[in-house]
Formats: C-alpha cells, structure tokens, sequence
C-alpha cells in the first residue's frame, strides 16, 4: 500500500471515530469524559427554595463543556453515582435520566435530580464537589431505574434508597400515597431478599 492510500485510511479512520462519539446518538456522559470529548462539573445545587430538599430531587447543579469541533449528545444515565470530593458529604445517585445536546466548545448548565446514598453523612451544600462515579449495580441500580420510570423524587423513595445503601428500616418508607409506598416497599423487600410486610400483599 502506497503512502498516499495509507494516510487516507488514517484519516477515513478517524472520520469514522469522530462521527461514533459526535453528532447524532446520544452516548453515556462516562464514555464521553473517557474520550476526552466533554469537561464535567458537578456540585451542590447554589439556592434551595422553600420545600426543597438537599438530599433529593434537583439538588446537583452540573455544567458539561464539548471539547470537540462537532455536536455532540451526552446522556446521564438513572443510577450513575456522583462520587463526594469530601468524605463527610454524601456520595449522590442519579435518580432521573437526562441528555444534552451541545454545539462546538459549547458549554451547557442543569440540575439534576439525585439522592443521596450515605445516610450517616451531610447532605451536599452548594460549596459541594463531585466526581462522575460508576453505575449502580443489582438492585440498587433497579430501584434508581424504578424512581425514574415513576418519577418517584420524593422523601419517600430516598428513603428506599438508604435501605439499600445503609441499610435502613423498611418501616422508614412511608408515604400518604398508599400505591407508591407499596411499590417501593415490595421492590426493597424483593431485592434485599426479606419477608414483605403483611398489609402490602
């Protein structure tokens, strides 16, 4: 194979790499910081309004800057955890799928909705700092699938969550909607492979 033929394999190479990790479908926000394509930071949310919560719903501020010279799709995946700059601030978990689509070296800001998953630590301040972490796995991961199929950003679930991650009474699950504590309640139980309560079979 001459030069010629070779430099332009190279370069249909690269065309074909650029154009998998840019454009059209979204691809996970890990892959993308992996590939240098996106810059990442994550943080507590800077103003809690009356009846919000820290510990749940949109209380992580996130702002992701495109690297590259193409658009480019990112998605946030339901159960991906934000790892904690400071080990006395709860680790959070994505509790709501998200995407953004963002120009060339365009940067985007939104909040995402998160729980948290270290009942013993402080909930995340807007002075908080986070790390993109790993996905859930098991059960864990299912339940943050779950929170996201019934939009589920409550005290409620978040209590479901800390079940999972600390341990914590199944009694702590409760809720004025009858429907939505049973589903949660019978979802732990299953997944933490313990006998459900009499009143929700």
């Amino acid at each position: 194979m001459t030069d010629k033929k070779i430099q332009f394999a190279i370069a249909v190479l690269i065309l074909f790499l650029c154009s998998s990790f840019t454009g059209g479908e979204a691809i996970s926000i890990s892959e993308a910081i992996h590939n240098n394509l996106i810059s990442v930071t994550v943080q507590g949310k800077k103003t809690i309004a009356s009846g919000e919560s820290s510990h749940y719903g949109q209380c992580i501020t996130m702002t992701i800057t495109n690297l590259t010279s193409n658009d480019i799709s990112v998605k946030l995946e339901a159960g991906r955890y934000f790892d904690s700059e400071d080990q006395s601030v709860q680790d959070m978990i994505v509790t709501k799928e998200s995407g953004l689509k963002l120009g060339p070296k365009k940067a985007g800001t939104f909040q995402v909705y998160a729980m948290c998953g270290q009942k013993t630590n402080s909930a995340p301040s807007p002075e908080s700092k986070f790390k993109i972490g790993k996905l859930c796995s098991g059960a864990l991961l299912g339940l943050a699938k779950l929170i996201n199929n019934r939009n589920y950003q409550n005290a409620t679930a978040q209590s479901a969550v800390w079940a999972f991650t600390n341990n914590a009474s199944i009694e702590n699950i409760q809720s004025a909607d009858n429907e939505m504590e049973r589903v949660l309640v019978t979802y732990v139980c299953k997944g933490k492979k313990i006998a459900l309560p009499e009143k929700y079979r």
